[in-house]
């Protein structure tokens, strides 16, 4: 992550974003309750193309440039890669929970019973966990320095948007997320606001679209 080229950060980061707004689109109340950098594989851009067009797949190919293409909310993108770029898969979904399947791991397992992991629905709590912990290697990186790069402003701006300091507890990364705090989100009775785009909004209110759709993302719409 911190090497990498601000644009392909933020592309990568579009793609986690992107994953998780299908998933809870797709299951209602989904939870993958352990979405960390160390569950966000890379692969190659050259191994998908080769798995869906089933073409061999050789370090020698040929690097290629394409377009992926997105829609969120009725909104289109279309996110320029080329075939060695490297490309997001969340894996490790073994403490998923959702609205019509509960997880006995969450709660039998006496080490994260004070643990924010929960099987009530809370579209933050993966976000403000992916972002957090992004989050915390890139102002690690940067010693305190500013990042020069508009691209990398915006990509800190929006993780700060997803894991406000007010939400912040401990230092593990499964126990960041302070629990009283998600009890009041879970209840809609928070009053945190964030600010995304200069525009402020409750917290509770922020889901992985609202994410995808703000000027961080906009140079991807077509």
């Amino acid at each position: 992550v911190r090497r990498m080229p601000a644009e392909h950060l933020r592309r990568t980061l579009f793609q986690v974003l992107h994953v998780l707004h299908q998933a809870q689109l797709t299951v209602p109340g989904f939870r993958h309750n352990d979405l960390h950098l160390g569950n966000v594989l890379m692969t190659s851009a050259h191994s998908v193309l080769a798995n869906e067009t089933n073409a061999e797949e050789s370090e020698e190919s040929e690097r290629t440039d394409y377009c992926t293409k997105y829609v969120v909310d009725d909104v289109q993108f279309a996110l320029p890669m080329q075939s060695n770029d490297g490309v997001p898969i969340v894996a490790d979904f073994g403490l998923s929970t959702s609205t019509k399947q509960t997880n006995t791991g969450v709660h039998k397992n006496k080490e994260w019973v004070n643990k924010p992991r929960s099987d009530v629905p809370c579209p933050q709590f993966d976000l403000f966990s992916v972002a957090d912990d992004l989050r915390r290697e890139l102002v690690e990186h940067m010693h305190g320095r500013q990042p020069r790069s508009e691209v990398l402003q915006q990509v800190i701006h929006v993780l700060r948007a997803c894991s406000p300091r007010c939400l912040r507890s401990g230092s593990s990364s499964c126990s960041r997320f302070n629990i009283r705090r998600q009890r009041q989100l879970q209840r809609k009775k928070a009053t945190i606001v964030v600010s995304l785009d200069s525009q402020k909004m409750l917290y509770h209110e922020l889901t992985p679209a609202r994410v995808l759709l703000s000027d961080c993302f906009k140079t991807y719409r077509t």
